[in-house]
């Protein structure tokens, strides 16, 4: 049985969006959309501050909206996909537990990158920090309103294991028969004027060695995946610089997130927050794990 996918949503635009791309992948997979809403109540202190209004009417009117935003989302999607199963759903609770509930459950969760407050504004704040580089799951955040066709796929590869990054990545270029774009870059200092040429010979012979590593790093999926046509780029630069760049004519980024201790994960947030906040198009953070091909 396939897993479903969860649209977050709080009825802001974005998150119409990231609802529309949710049903999309859905129906390439072959699973169920859930439209997913969990609002976010004043604190205590912002009760205080509310005189003509009871605690128990603002829940109301606050759980009261976030049923129409699901609604309104589920029927975008509906749209989108007709004849996916849709499921509407709003939930209570603090939305970073509430989204780590959703592993057993959930393939992946698409929020969008900005929106009224709560759950699909929180890409770049406390929560979305938390889903992205914690939850135990794929997520991808969609951002800007180009319509770029899914033609190409990017994954931005480092030197650590990235094993579900690659299976995401070949699986979702398969799915929709796009170009898969490997990804390999790392700032490089340019070289002072004693010295330059043997600099440069050994910038020139990091990037044979970083090319047999990619070789021999996908020629597994290579032969799982022999559909896909696949190329690959080694790039002297920052790679957040690299990969936003790219996102103009990407359908989707794929970068794989440390496992293990979260100061291993922390290691990879920069170039991630980088994407994350500059992307034209949807960046999917991908957990590794003991995933094979």
């Amino acid at each position: 049985m396939n897993l479903d996918v969860v649209a977050g949503t709080d009825g802001s635009e974005a998150s119409m969006r990231a609802a529309e791309w949710a049903a999309h992948e859905a129906a390439l997979r072959g699973a169920s959309l859930r439209v997913l809403s969990v609002p976010a109540l004043p604190s205590l202190l912002a009760w205080n501050m509310m005189p003509l209004e009871t605690p128990e009417d603002r829940a109301d009117e606050i759980i009261r909206a976030a049923r129409q935003s699901v609604a309104k989302a589920a029927a975008r999607a509906a749209g989108a996909e007709p004849g996916l199963q849709v499921i509407p759903e709003v939930r209570s609770g603090v939305p970073g537990q509430v989204l780590s509930d959703l592993a057993a459950s959930a393939a992946m969760v698409v929020v969008g990158s900005r929106g009224h407050g709560g759950f699909a504004a929180l890409v770049l704040g406390s929560v979305s920090r938390y889903v992205a580089f914690e939850a135990p799951y794929p997520v991808v955040v969609t951002s800007g309103e180009s319509a770029v066709p899914h033609h190409e796929i990017v994954v931005g590869l480092s030197g650590r294991a990235q094993s579900e990054a690659l299976s995401f990545a070949f699986e979702e270029a398969e799915l929709r028969r796009a170009r898969l774009h490997a990804v390999h870059a790392w700032p490089a200092l340019l070289p002072e004027p004693a010295g330059a040429a043997r600099r440069e010979r050994d910038c020139g012979g990091t990037s044979s060695r970083v090319a047999r590593w990619l070789a021999e790093l996908l020629g597994p999926w290579r032969q799982k995946y022999p559909g896909v046509e696949v190329t690959v780029d080694i790039v002297h630069a920052v790679p957040g610089h690299v990969l936003v760049s790219m996102s103009a004519r990407a359908g989707l980024i794929v970068l794989g997130r440390s496992g293990g201790e979260s100061a291993n994960r922390r290691r990879t947030a920069p170039v991630a927050h980088s994407v994350l906040s500059h992307a034209e198009c949807p960046v999917a953070i991908i957990p590794e794990g003991p995933f094979r091909p």
